[in-house]
């Protein structure tokens, strides 16, 4: 379920905003078995919170978000499937980051639709 909107680290010095994505017991226990699988790789795990979120724009400087994000903090969105997960890298060309996928997974098991 696609709920609120939000800018990290925080709606007053966002370099990131977003669209929040309600957990579910699947959702964390993939985050849990993917931070698991690349620990055993080498990489550290994360010590932030786990903030399930779709990113929909990030910005070069910090700023507030504050007003642009107030109306729609309560907003639910709808529900969507995921059905595939995609590794990307960020390469930098110039100053602008260019996304490519590395490599994608499908998923499936509870809460997958087809």
């Amino acid at each position: 379920t696609l709920k609120g909107v939000g800018g990290f680290p925080d709606e007053h010095h966002a370099r990131v905003l977003y669209i929040g994505v309600r957990k579910s017991r699947e959702m964390t226990n993939l985050q849990n078995d993917l931070t698991e699988v690349l620990a055993a790789l080498g990489f550290k795990p994360d010590a932030r919170d786990f903030v399930p979120h779709l990113t929909i724009a990030r910005t070069r400087k910090a700023r507030t978000t504050k007003d642009l994000v107030s109306p729609y903090v309560r907003t639910t969105f709808g529900d969507i499937s995921i059905k595939e997960i995609a590794l990307f890298e960020s390469v930098l060309h110039g100053s602008k980051p260019h996304y490519e996928i590395l490599e994608s997974f499908k998923l499936n098991g509870v809460g997958n639709e087809n």
